[in-house]
């Protein structure tokens, strides 16, 4: 169902569409969340005869071995307002059960949750907690109370774990517990962490099974799968079952996983979509955790994951071409074509279907790129990017990323799930619109498209690469060297020309060489001819140099390269903080040097351009990381989002729906009220119908002032045009009247008088939110400069240091120069961008002109535009 919609709840009530989800839940496995409904009541009652009396006892505070029909009655027919109640559905069965009732005429209700015996510790209960607090939101509530007896410690537990500031007191036996519903950023914090955590739970099994079994059905894919992951030294277990030729498929699968114990971590399957939908059930019913489809189906088949999901299990595919981890007690290997076995190593790596997974993996091999593990193809169904990156991102045994990525790869839930994975390691992505099957777009959208992906890997830390040459260069340093402390790098050559040239091919990617510039100090150039132990004490002292992040060594000409691989490679180990690259002939044949078993390694490059291009991408990473990390609290104190709320909410109730008005405009005194509650500031201005009341407004809101008419012309300041500024006293605002009057008739009225900010740039601010999700800001020059201006753009959530980042890329930024100026212009850009990401039913915001400068920032002239609420509805959710 899509976002937004409502779907009944079986006796007439509705509930929106987005209250349901699939949730991976703490050990991996997925659960359907949905509103309970009337027809629940068998299921309902299945559930409760079969838990323990002990289970009950806590429930109710008494034995209750039976529901009477009257409370099952009760407990499914709510009205998903005052009261709510969610399930949790597994294999068409419910698995857990949670509530909330609102204490008549108030903002508090009472919550309740009732999780199977068989189901306990898996996390569904703070699942279900995260989706009655969001209901409890949306509904109007402020606070959450509980009952629980004293002993029930998986209760008392659930609350203060899921991060809200929780008060209680004892009495009798029986604990009251309290919270407020506010997502505070502890809350927030907590909730991301456990999706992060349940994801890399989910993907670790499919990586790392235990037990693999793979499904022959006549095609030979499944056999030849099982018999490479086998070659390859897989140290967990395979099964083959082949049932091709069978009249009843299905049956045979399950007689055979009858037979296996404890079922399969991950199920390797290729059969057309009709017998995988028959299998999903059978599968899933033996405990299975995944099933891998490496046929290249036609289209996405959302029943199949659906189903899968339904079913507990997360599904990668269709068309998997390569499954790969190199951890020595795991040795999974399965790559579609045939090629060499990647190096183990701590290199995650994520490609997308057809040619370019087997070309990337044979590329990794032969640059000896170290791998932790691969996926290649299958993310049009069930496990996405974002499973994959906080599986990454919790996995020890891996330090960097590589990934290729098409753009309806970079959705919301990638934003979240890639600025939490670059907090702890670098994240580099080659994107392509086609990637993963989308269709190509024209010239034009393709600009667009380049802007948006810019901005989304600019705020979320991502290392954006523009050819697999680069994404392989990337990674090999990723696999080989620590990440670059700062951007500061020394350049040592075998001679002052090849010396220049890597301080010219690292001056032009933006590292900062330290030195004498462009001049190569003697030491820096010792000679092709230099001996090792000269070579070996000026590698240490340049290492050693203050704000030397990274070190590159060219020793192209060098009369003896192997003593420069070498000495390169003692350096690093003597300086395992720095980061060392090396430029030496034959890179090809000889592209890693090695010091020993389980020593220092340093990648080989032929030429310094490459090398320091993937030195200045990682050291931009290492920048934006110190910065999302180092920056503290940065969501206003002064909001009023409940204030701006109300103001939009009470619009919405007003207008005509029936006359087809979905989206209306607020009015002058509404945008005021709404801007205001987020602590932005508008010029000062009043509407009039006469010139007089225009001179008297003036002398109010203070001269010089602007004239504007209704409907106006913002690419132009003219009386046709509909604006007038800088009418400095009554007689040069009444001549401006009469000329505005004559040109535009009644369509001057009621006209707007408005102090006039006359110092300061003038700016043009954009927030639009989108009914699919996610949305975008954009800033830029404003008033008749806007259409001469392409504005910078970013994406929504958007940080203060988003926000700051956004206005210094922009034009104003350029124009502003001093970095304190914009600073006014930086909190208004991101409590805009709050308004709309906080306040429901705000679609989109165009501020032009905001005047800005050091002194503040004052919008002129706004458009509030309000519709439909999008309700996002914050819980964790797959796609």
């Amino acid at each position: 169902m899509e976002p937004g919609r409502s779907e009944s709840g079986g006796d007439g009530e509705p509930f929106p569409g987005n209250w349901v989800a699939d949730v991976v839940l703490r050990d991996g496995h997925t659960v359907h969340i949905r509103p309970i409904r009337p027809d629940d009541a068998e299921a309902l009652v299945r559930f409760h005869d079969r838990q323990s009396p002990e289970s009950v006892y806590f429930r109710f505070f008494s034995p209750r071995p039976r529901l009477s029909r009257r409370e099952v009655h009760h407990f499914t027919h709510v009205d998903h307002r005052d009261r709510v109640a969610f399930v949790g559905e597994l294999a068409g069965d419910l698995v857990a059960v949670a509530r909330y009732e609102r204490y008549s005429g108030t903002d508090t209700a009472e919550v309740a949750f009732f999780v199977d015996d068989d189901h306990q510790g898996r996390g569904l209960g703070m699942v279900l907690l995260e989706f009655l607090a969001a209901a409890g939101r949306e509904r109007g509530l402020r606070r959450f109370t509980a009952s629980t007896l004293a002993n029930n410690r998986r209760m008392l537990a659930l609350f203060s774990a899921a991060g809200y500031e929780v008060a209680s007191q004892l009495d009798a036996g029986v604990v009251e517990v309290a919270f407020d519903l506010d997502p505070t950023d502890e809350v927030v914090a907590a909730m991301d962490q456990r999706e992060r955590r349940a994801e890399a739970a989910s993907v670790r099994r499919l990586l790392a099974p235990a037990t693999i079994v793979a499904l022959e059905l006549g095609s030979g894919r499944a056999r030849a799968a099982a018999a490479q992951v086998q070659d390859h030294g897989y140290r967990g277990s395979v099964h083959l079952l082949d049932v091709s030729g069978s009249p009843d498929p299905v049956e045979r699968v399950a007689a055979g996983l009858d037979g296996l114990p404890g079922g399969a971590d991950a199920v390797l399957v290729a059969a057309p979509p009709a017998l995988v939908r028959a299998l999903v059930p059978v599968v899933a019913g033996h405990g299975s955790g995944s099933l891998v489809l490496l046929d290249d189906l036609p289209v996405h088949d959302g029943e199949l994951v659906a189903a899968a999901r339904g079913s507990g299990m997360r599904l990668l595919g269709p068309g998997v071409r390569g499954l790969v981890d190199t951890d020595p007690a795991v040795r999974l290997h399965l790559l579609h074509a045939p090629g060499p076995v990647l190096d183990a190593g701590r290199v995650g790596v994520l490609v997308g279907p057809g040619p370019l997974g087997a070309a990337l993996a044979g590329e990794l091999a032969r640059r000896r790129v170290g791998v932790s593990s691969l996926v290649a193809g299958g993310l049009r169904g069930d496990v996405r990017a974002p499973d994959l990156l906080s599986h990454w991102a919790d996995d020890e045994r891996t330090t960097g990323v590589l990934a290729h990525l098409g753009t309806r790869d970079l959705n919301e839930r990638f934003v979240r799930a890639a600025r939490s994975a670059s907090r702890r390691l670098p994240v580099a992505v080659l994107h392509t619109p086609e990637a993963h099957g989308e269709v190509p777009v024209d010239h034009d959208d393709r600009a667009a498209v380049r802007r948006l992906v810019d901005a989304v890997f600019r705020q979320t830390g991502v290392v954006g690469v523009r050819s697999v040459a680069e994404l392989v260069d990337v990674g090999r340093l990723l696999s080989a060297q620590p990440v670059p402390a700062g951007r500061g790098v020394a350049v040592v050559g075998a001679g002052t020309a090849v010396a220049a040239l890597g301080r010219e091919a690292c001056a032009a990617v933006g590292l900062h060489v330290v030195g004498d510039g462009m001049v190569p100090d003697a030491d820096d150039a010792p000679g092709p001819s230099a001996s090792v132990e000269d070579l070996h004490g000026l590698l240490d002292r340049v290492a050693r140099r203050p704000s030397v992040g990274s070190v590159l060594v060219v020793g192209l000409g060098a009369d003896d390269p192997s003593g420069w691989g070498t000495a390169t490679v003692a350096a690093s180990g003597r300086h395992p903080d720095t980061t060392w690259a090396a430029v030496l002939p034959g890179a090809e044949e000889r592209p890693l040097l090695a010091d020993g078993e389980g020593g220092a390694t340093v990648p080989v490059f032929s030429f310094p351009e490459p090398a320091a291009l993937a030195l200045a991408r990682l050291a931009g990473w290492r920048q934006w990381r110190a910065a999302a990390t180092g920056h503290g609290q940065d969501r206003p104190v002064d909001l009023d989002v409940d204030g701006a709320a109300a103001v939009v909410h009470g619009r919405l109730a007003r207008r005509d729906a029936a006359a087809g008005e979905h989206t209306v405009t607020l009015s002058s005194g509404e945008q005021e009220a709404v801007l205001d509650a987020m602590g932005v500031q508008v010029a000062s201005r009043r509407e009039v119908t006469t010139p007089s009341a225009a001179v008297a407004a003036a002398g109010e809101v203070g001269w010089p002032v602007a004239l504007k008419a209704p409907v106006r012309d913002r690419s132009r300041r003219s009386a046709s045009g509909g604006v007038a500024v800088d009418l400095a006293d009554a007689e040069e605002l009444g001549v401006t009247w009469e000329r505005m009057a004559s040109v535009l008739g009644d369509d001057l009225l009621p006209a707007t008088v408005q102090h006039f900010v006359d110092q300061g740039v003038d700016v043009a601010v954009r927030v639009r939110r989108f009914r699919e999700g996610g949305g975008t800001v954009e800033v830029g020059l404003g008033g008749p400069s806007t259409a001469a201006d392409t504005p910078a753009l970013a994406v929504l959530p958007l940080t203060l240091a988003d926000a700051s980042a956004l206005v210094a890329a922009s034009s104003v930024g350029q124009a502003m120069g001093d970095p304190l100026d914009r600073v006014p212009l930086v909190a208004l850009v991101h409590r805009l961008a709050l308004l709309v990401e906080e306040v429901d039913g705000v679609r989109r915001v165009e501020a032009n002109p905001v005047i800005s400068s050091g002194a503040g920032a004052w919008v002129a002239d706004v458009e509030v535009v309000v519709g439909d609420p999008v309700e996002d509805f914050a819980v964790r959710r797959l796609d």
